[in-house]
């Protein structure tokens, strides 16, 4: 869902969607999830990270994304 928010709403690029076993996620007893939301070694990655506008755009997508999968236990 969020992935999809990324890409659909906010016209990201995405490398996909990947599980690992990731130890802080496994003990949490909740869903988790870790999320790279770009590149600082990517200039245009950068500069999108750092503005109030890509931050505003991720920070929604999340929420977005959030809310969508608390719905599907409504």
């Amino acid at each position: 869902m969020l992935n999809q928010e990324f890409k659909e709403k906010d016209g990201r690029h995405s490398l996909g969607v990947k599980e690992q076993g990731v130890l802080i996620l496994q003990q949490s007893g909740m869903p988790g999830l870790l999320v790279e939301t770009g590149f600082i070694n990517n200039p245009s990655d950068e500069k999108y990270l750092n503005s109030d506008e890509g931050q505003n755009a991720i920070a929604r997508s999340i929420t977005n994304a959030v809310k969508k999968y608390r719905q599907g236990f409504d």
